[in-house]
């Protein structure tokens, strides 16, 4: 049976010999059913455009071309649905809302001052949405910020590309088995927030930045990767469970790296920091065969610093400096 595909097109770009453009033009669709395609374009800057589907199977697209201060939202409520919103070079706003099982989401952004929002899941229900996929790639913006919230019980990911100085990107997720990626340049911060079992994530920075991991639960797996730089702050916060692991790279001189980890069983801790004036924390703290390495500097570099403090039964600890 042929898919039934129903599409309605906003366009505020006027077709002549050439372009026309217009300002602070609004477009809105709405939708209910199935299969359903929306598509809105806009041209130049201030604008304003919204959709909303209702349905499963629904696709919707938001492009606003170049210029700067346009506003891009999209609500879909129900089962595997597709929306994707491209913003323009400076000061835009993207806001993508999905509720339901196996969505996908995409935003792309421009060059500065402008902020991507994601949320998949119902905070006041508890109706389900799992296995949704976000992605937000904002590299190259300057003072930029990328959130990504998904809540149900699990089997999400998410992946954020936001490069550019001063710049923010954040992941929150619920349940298990989900995945979280962050990919940054210089002057950067990411946080990453995981409530569950089994997940997994990564904040991989190029330098001059501070990264921040919190798992709650066990079998969770955190990597940082700070690269050449200097002053790069790497936090990991691990809140009971077992088996949990934590891998932590910094190249460059005067690095943080702080991992606590409480009432956890059979977790490991590996810090590895390259060059001179370093600081390394551990704490373990109330727990059974938890076991940290920190290893610092090469060819008998200066002024390192690594402190592993213990609490429990059958521990180990190694600093290698």
């Amino acid at each position: 049976m042929d898919m039934q595909l129903k599409t309605i097109t906003a366009l505020t770009l006027l077709i002549s010999t050439g372009y026309v453009m217009a300002d602070e033009n609004t477009a809105e669709i709405n939708q209910t059913g199935e299969n359903n395609l929306a598509f809105i374009e806009q041209v130049s800057f201030a604008h304003t455009a919204a959709i909303t589907q209702t349905g499963n199977g629904n696709e919707a697209l938001i492009e606003q071309v170049a210029e700067e201060a346009n506003i891009a939202a999209i609500v879909q409520t129900g089962n595997y649905n597709y929306a994707e919103a491209i913003g323009g070079d400076v000061s835009y706003y993207i806001d993508i809302t999905q509720y339901g099982v196996g969505n996908e989401a995409t935003a792309l952004g421009g060059a500065y001052t402008s902020s991507v929002y994601i949320l998949q899941g119902d905070p006041s229900t508890d109706s389900p949405s799992d296995y949704n996929f976000a992605y937000i790639d904002q590299f190259g913006c300057g003072d930029c910020s990328s959130r990504i919230v998904q809540l149900g019980m699990g089997g999400n990911a998410a992946f954020i590309s936001a490069g550019g100085e001063d710049s923010y990107a954040h992941i929150m997720q619920d349940g298990a088995d989900n995945y979280a990626s962050i990919l940054q340049s210089f002057f950067t911060g990411a946080t990453v927030i995981q409530n569950g079992l089994e997940n997994y994530a990564n904040i991989e920075q190029s330098g001059y930045s501070s990264a921040s991991i919190e798992q709650t639960g066990e079998l969770h797996q955190a990597d940082i990767q700070q690269g050449i730089g200097q002053i790069n702050i790497a936090e990991i916060i691990t809140q009971g469970g077992s088996n949990n692991r934590v891998d932590i790279v910094q190249d460059g001189d005067g690095h943080l790296a702080d991992v606590r980890q409480y009432d956890v069983l059979d977790s490991q801790v590996f810090i590895e920091q390259f060059s001179e004036q370093q600081i390394a924390w551990v704490e373990q703290g109330d727990g059974i065969g938890n076991h940290a390495t920190v290893s610092q500097g090469f060819n008998g570099s200066i002024a390192n610093t690594a402190t592993v403090v213990q609490y429990g039964s059958y521990n180990t600890a190694t600093i290698v400096q």
